[in-house]
């Protein structure tokens, strides 16, 4: 396990779709949406695959009658994929992970049932990247497909003619400075909270922003170097795949341009964020994401800001999440404090 450098999927308990068969002695999964460059099963495919070695062992009574002379009365096929994004070595070693993670699963509970690890045939592939669309991460081909099923019956050819299910998350964003303040010394330190809005699922992430790095003060200017900002006006972005709040959580920068502003009135100073989390990462090892503007122009509120300019380093926290209308409504909630 974590062969590769591996970074999170869109989802903690992983993903997974059961085709309808109409055949009560097929049960056709597709387990997706592994971490990226990982084989580890996730919970929700292994509360499937535990389900499935269930079934088998309640129906393997039936099945010994109706086998032919021979042969086994189980058979699971296992099937690995990867993404399309890295070299086809680097994902065909990553779809083989895949799929001898599942058929290690069943090895195991198998041994526990020795009904059952005398009756079942493992079949098991890998196909790489093979029919995954080249549009880099893809949750939906992270994935083992598993069909188990009567040894007679031929599961059908790949890819799974099934409706793909609809990735969660969203493509459609908007984004405020709620509040900010920052201080400067040559060195810039920002603490800032930012709500984010997901469009698509109807929510609002609050985060907070810590972070540090250079700020180039005015000369000649007695005001101490720094801001304080109320919140802005919200601005639109999108990212060229479904992602989730929890998805914007980690590495960010914030610039802020040259500019003055005092109270309601300003000139220049327009801030920047730049989210960088590993999960919107457009291609591994590179901080490319998959933000639409990847730096996202801002405006701040009512304040005070004075400076040449700064830029600094850092994360953006482990979003609160509200209903939009509520983010900052909640009595006692992570917003009031900031009010």
């Amino acid at each position: 396990m974590g062969q590769f450098y591996r970074r999170p999927g869109l989802t903690a308990g992983g993903l997974v779709y059961e085709r309808p068969t109409g055949d009560a002695q097929i049960r056709d999964g597709w387990l997706f949406d592994f971490d990226i460059d990982d084989e580890a099963l996730k919970p929700n495919h292994v509360t499937w695959l535990g389900d499935v070695v269930r079934w088998m062992a309640d129906h393997l009574p039936e099945r010994k009658q109706t086998a032919n002379p021979g042969e086994r009365p189980w058979k699971v096929s296992i099937d690995g994929y990867a993404s399309h994004t890295g070299t086809k070595r680097h994902n065909d070693i990553l779809s083989v992970l895949r799929e001898q993670a599942v058929a290690a699963f069943f090895f195991e509970r198998f041994m526990r049932n020795p009904a059952l690890d005398s009756s079942v045939e493992v079949d098991t592939k890998f196909h790489g990247f093979l029919d995954s669309p080249e549009t880099g991460e893809d949750a939906y081909y992270r994935a083992a497909r598993v069909v188990a099923h009567r040894p007679s019956y031929t599961p059908q050819p790949l890819p799974v003619p099934v409706p793909r299910p609809a990735s969660p998350g969203s493509t459609q964003w908007r984004i405020r400075v709620f509040r900010g303040a920052s201080a400067a010394v040559l060195v810039e330190i920002d603490a800032l909270v930012f709500q984010i809005v997901d469009d698509v699922q109807g929510q609002c992430g609050l985060y907070y922003y810590i972070g540090g790095g250079l700020a180039i003060t005015l000369p000649k200017v007695t005001t101490p170097p720094g801001s304080i900002s109320a919140a802005g006006s919200f601005a639109e972005f999108k990212t060229i795949r479904p992602a989730t709040l929890e998805s914007f959580e980690g590495e960010a920068q914030f610039f802020q341009s040259p500019g003055v502003t005092i109270a309601s009135k300003s000139v220049g100073g327009t801030v920047y964020l730049a989210p960088e989390s590993t999960r919107l990462r457009r291609w591994p090892g590179l901080r490319a994401t998959i933000v639409v503007p990847e730096v996202i122009p801002l405006t701040t509120g009512s304040g005070f800001s004075v400076g040449l300019g700064a830029v600094s380093q850092g994360k953006l926290s482990k979003p609160a999440v509200f209903k939009p209308g509520e983010c900052c409504k909640a009595v006692g909630g992570v917003c009031a404090r900031f009010k």
